[in-house]
């Protein structure tokens, strides 16, 4: 899988070329339509007599690569509630149309080839390339990507079980969220065993994809501030048994915004948020449940207020 997500890494970098923004989101919507048609899940039928997708066909002419795509996201961002949690609606308008049919019969042959293979899984490769685009490039449109490693470490702290309510609140991609699914199950639409939230719309964008591609409801991941708009439970009315989380390092904050837990233990200068990030990690846990989140030394360390706090949750045994 990795050989597979390094060459979707090419694709990428191919389809971008010089002076254009990077295509995540366009590489993105290619392999949601490529999954669709696998599945031949649109309304408006894309298979043809001959068993070739409509898709396919208008692709040979390279004048019509960007309108034949951009036809079949509208067709897809048209079903159910689709178009306000995907809103990216011209993911393919900033791309030459001969890069693009390159990168669409690429995309195709990539998961083909990948098809043929025993685990056969559109959302691990997306999940990896987001991975690898994190560690390999400096992110072009606000990604936040959390290195492997963290994740699989946050995941054995965590020790998941099959069943548990595990939340996100600064999901980024997602990784964490889809690692955390591998051990708690995939959920039913409607039923929120796994959630989060991240702040910046694009990157939301990328997480619901993938959580769709890993075949979980992609709503579950909410656009919106934590540190101003946090909730203690998940859209359930649930308090989690596990939060996991990679929070941006050096986060400012407003204190007239911060949403304050009822056992708020102090207050950090505007910024050194992560400790206030903890506290709300901390009260949205049910009686036994586990907050884990990483973040950089200085926390652990400095004075003043976050001195405080540490010493506070010491003494309530917290940590």
């Amino acid at each position: 899988m990795g050989e597979k997500a390094q060459e979707l890494l090419r694709i990428a970098d191919q389809l971008a070329g010089k002076g254009h923004a990077y295509p995540t989101r366009a590489v993105a919507a290619m392999l949601v339509l490529r999954s669709v048609l696998e599945q031949k899940d649109l309304s408006r039928s894309p298979w043809t007599s001959s068993g070739r997708t409509r898709l396919d066909l208008a692709l040979e002419d390279p004048r019509t690569a960007a309108a034949a795509l951009q036809v079949q996201w509208q067709n897809w961002r048209g079903i159910g509630d689709r178009a306000s949690l995907f809103p990216e609606e011209e993911p393919f308008r900033d791309f030459p149309s001969r890069r693009l049919v390159v990168a669409a019969e690429e995309v195709r042959d990539l998961l083909e080839d990948l098809s043929a293979q025993e685990e056969y899984s559109v959302g691990g490769l997306f999940d990896l390339f987001l991975s690898k685009l994190g560690e390999h490039r400096s992110m072009k449109e606000g990604e936040s990507t959390t290195p492997r490693p963290v994740n699989d470490l946050l995941v054995r702290l965590a020790d998941l079980r099959r069943g548990m309510v595990v939340g996100d609140f600064y999901a980024g991609v997602g990784g964490t969220l889809v690692s955390a699914l591998a051990h708690v199950g995939v959920p039913d639409r409607g039923e929120a065993p796994i959630s989060g939230a991240e702040i910046n719309e694009e990157t939301v964008f990328l997480a619901r994809v993938n959580l769709l591609l890993h075949g979980a409801d992609p709503a579950l991941v909410r656009w919106e501030n934590t540190i101003s708009s946090w909730r203690p439970t998940d859209g359930q009315g649930q308090n989690f048994d596990r939060v996991l989380s990679n929070p941006p390092f050096g986060l400012y904050y407003d204190r007239a915004e911060y949403r304050a837990p009822q056992d708020l233990l102090g207050l950090t200068s505007r910024s050194k948020s992560e400790l206030m990030m903890l506290q709300q990690m901390r009260a949205s846990l049910r009686p036994g449940g586990r907050a884990i989140m990483a973040m950089a030394h200085g926390p652990l360390f400095r004075g003043g207020p976050e001195e405080n706090i540490r010493r506070a949750l010491l003494e309530l045994s917290l940590i």
